[in-house]
């Protein structure tokens, strides 16, 4: 009657529906645990744990160790369930899981202990145990650590700081962390933190007068640790608003917030119960979920699932708020088997998804299903595993049992975002829902991991797929359009000489301007556009539709020609061949006949600021082709001595009015980019006066184009 009130209650609860999208078996032919379940950042799931004896399939991977009994193992699902590799991992003795962790490049760690003398170096037997592997299953590091008993957490920052927690004695090596000396007890719980590479940067104790010890972590969104643990310690370090210590004595569960860069306790309270172990910890963006099992008055709330304890020791269930450490929510959640901790994991909601075992025969456990449960009834034998979503208010979407007419445990469960996540579990025959695209249909020993991937509730609608973008024209470019960026005139290009290329389909909508890079050299790439010199980029000095400029490297010096090029958002130009020659020198003006020319005062040339007869002119050009020494390409003419300055190869004159100027200097601009050549002249005293006087300058045997002019007086 009891099991019958139970199915006709659920009838009156709302749910949200549950929808399988894969299931499989994966194991040899003994006897194999699953444990955790954690899917990375791009959606595929890892599945960790025990496999005994052989036969258990490893693919794309060498197996470490050799097959025997209680091997480390671990596979990797794709988001739709297909198996992409697995693999087993240990030394000559047994290994034990306690944690599995992944970061945010598909990096899989694993906590544990091992009895192994060989691996994963020479040492102890009995020391705990941390395994790296890069996202294709094959070993980054593996560490054994003979000063600590158990590692029983691990888990990695958004920025890759990997942290481990659990219980030792003594630490055999400097200590640097939150707490230097051992509190007391038999043993303390511990903290250490670790780089990629594998490298302790921190070890640190943390403990009282009594047993501590460390049972799960989780990073918070602000960056401390998330703690869940149980200490006997009737001064366990808290914060100074605890009083600085805490009595949790004879062995009570606690949660705490602790900040290890800043070595200190932020925030601590005990999980009201009179026995307990606080197995799982997750933390979210408003609060923590805590689970594992308790026994007597634990502190539930009143819209709890189930609010009396039906066996020594049941699962449980609390959230604890960020704000005042209030408990939000708490539960019993029905009887288990002991030593078979419940699974966690919360979704993007900070909604709880926990599953577990539901031990003994149907008329035991009248578990408590919602309405559209996927499982509503017992499925017989010794026991099920079971489902329990809830949200931070206390709402249930979901609860189910699941199992066959076999023993089934739950051993683990993993969010995969927008209601889809992994449910791991250990069958220990067929009964199981398992799809066409399973990667093993059936058990194959005497225990296999199986896992499923679910939806609750509807998916998110994906947002719209936008209009595919039209591929990127071909940019055309011609002989004509190659330009000295001076006197705007096409033909030969000469080594270091400034030029604008026009060109149809390429260049950004808006100017992008000049960039100089940490080494001090223009950028070779603006606006998605690059000009290339015989497949070498150019450094660039604007970019924009239709019109670009760009530095001629100097690599081209000594060759007939130069393949050209314009580049924009990959998409390459047709190849035009442009003659190069030694020099091929122009004039920077003004408005395209006032010469760019500085008086010795500062001022610019021009009708209203003549310069003298005989006196002092600074000149700008570029096209003056090779230099020595020869500057590095797009770099910044800044010397410490004028002697460090590049000049040009060829010999430089400069002719005003007919008459040929003294040239005091021809070389690098300071402060400018190399191609763009200062000349400094005082004219003949005999130059013609006028506010056009024609200006030329030769370098080597080329002349710069004509109608360039300056004011003279």
């Amino acid at each position: 009657m009891r099991l019958v009130f139970f199915l006709l209650s659920a009838m009156l609860l709302e749910a949200l529906p549950l929808r399988q999208e894969s299931g499989t078996f994966l194991g040899g032919t003994a006897a194999d645990l699953a444990q955790h379940v954690r899917a990375d950042s791009e959606g595929n799931v890892i599945v960790a744990g025990i496999t005994s004896g052989g036969g258990a399939p490893v693919t794309n991977s060498t197996p470490v160790g050799p097959a025997r009994i209680d091997r480390l193992y671990v596979a990797k699902f794709s988001p739709q369930g297909t198996l992409l590799w697995s693999n087993y991992y240990g030394g000559n003795n047994r290994e034990f899981l306690h944690n599995l962790a992944v970061d945010a490049e598909g990096n899989i760690y694993l906590a544990g202990r091992t009895m192994s003398t060989d691996w994963p170096s020479p040492s102890d037997t009995g020391q705990g145990l941390l395994l790296a592997l890069r996202k294709d299953g094959t070993v980054k590091w593996a560490k054994g650590f003979s000063e600590v008993d158990r590692i029983w957490a691990v888990a990695v920052s958004p920025g890759g700081v990997i942290y481990a927690a659990g219980q030792c004695i003594t630490f055999r090596e400097p200590v640097n962390g939150m707490q230097a000396s051992y509190g007391g007890g038999e043993y303390d719980a511990f903290f250490f933190t670790i780089t990629q590479a594998g490298a302790i940067t921190s070890r640190s104790y943390y403990g009282g007068n009594g047993n501590d010890e460390i049972w799960d972590i989780s990073v918070e969104p602000g960056g401390n640790l998330s703690v869940a643990g149980v200490s006997s310690s009737t001064n366990l370090p808290a914060a100074a608003a605890n009083g600085g210590s805490v009595n949790l004595s004879p062995g009570r569960m606690f949660y705490a917030s602790i900040n290890l860069p800043g070595r200190a306790v932020a925030f601590l309270r005990s999980i009201p119960a009179l026995t307990g172990r606080p197995y799982r910890v997750a933390a979210g963006k408003t609060g923590v979920w805590v689970a594992g099992f308790a026994g007597p008055n634990l502190a539930i709330t009143g819209n709890a699932w189930q609010s009396t304890l039906t066996n020594t020791e049941d699962h449980f269930l609390v959230r604890i708020n960020y704000a005042g450490g209030v408990i939000g929510y708490a539960t019993y959640l029905h009887p288990v088997q002991v030593g078979y901790g419940p699974g966690l994991s919360i979704d993007e909601n900070d909604r709880a998804f926990v599953t577990g075992h539901l031990q003994g025969p149907p008329q035991a456990n009248p578990w408590r299903v919602t309405a559209d449960a996927l499982q509503p009834v017992h499925g017989g034998a010794t026991g099920d595993a079971y489902l329990f979503v809830v949200n931070p208010s206390g709402t249930v979407d979901h609860a189910t049992f699941l199992g066959g007419p076999g023993l089934e445990r739950g051993n683990d469960v993993a969010s995969l975002g927008g209601g889809k996540f992994a449910w791991l579990a250990t069958a220990y025959a067929d009964g199981l829902p398992v799809t066409s695209s399973a990667a093993q249909p059936q058990t194959r020993g005497q225990g296999d991991f199986w896992l499923g991937i679910f939806q609750l509730g509807t998916p998110p609608t994906p947002p719209p797929t936008p209009p595919p973008t039209p591929p990127t024209p071909q940019p055309t470019l011609s002989l004509s359009g190659i330009l000295n960026a001076a006197s705007y005139a096409a033909g030969a290009v000469a080594p270091g000489e400034i030029i604008t290329v026009y060109v149809q389909n390429a260049g950004p909508p808006v100017l992008a301007g000049a960039q100089v890079t940490p080494q001090g050299r223009f950028a070779t790439i603006l606006g998605g556009t690059r000009v290339l010199f015989d497949g070498v980029a150019a450094p660039m000095v604007y970019a924009q539709s239709g019109q670009v400029s760009a530095i001629v490297p100097y690599g081209v010096s000594g060759r007939s020609t130069t393949a050209v090029q314009v580049e924009y958002k990959d998409t390459k130009s047709n190849t035009v061949n442009v003659p190069v020659a030694a020099a091929a020198p122009a004039l920077f003006t003004l408005d395209g006949r006032q010469a760019v020319a500085l008086l010795v005062s500062g001022a610019v040339n021009g009708p209203a600021a003549p310069v003298e007869r005989g006196g002092i002119l600074v000149l700008y050009a570029t096209g003056e082709g090779d230099a020595t020494p020869r500057p590095a390409d797009g770099a910044v003419a800044n010397y410490n001595t004028l002697a460090e300055y590049p000049r040009p190869n060829q010999e430089v004159k400069v002719f005003a009015g007919g008459k040929q100027a003294a040239v005091q200097y021809a070389g690098a601009a300071p402060g400018l980019v190399a191609g763009v050549m200062q000349v400094n002249v005082q004219l003949d005293a005999a130059t013609p006066a006028g506010d056009a006087v024609p200006i030329t300058l030769q370098v080597g045997g080329a002349m710069s184009p004509s109608g360039v002019t300056v004011a003279v007086r």
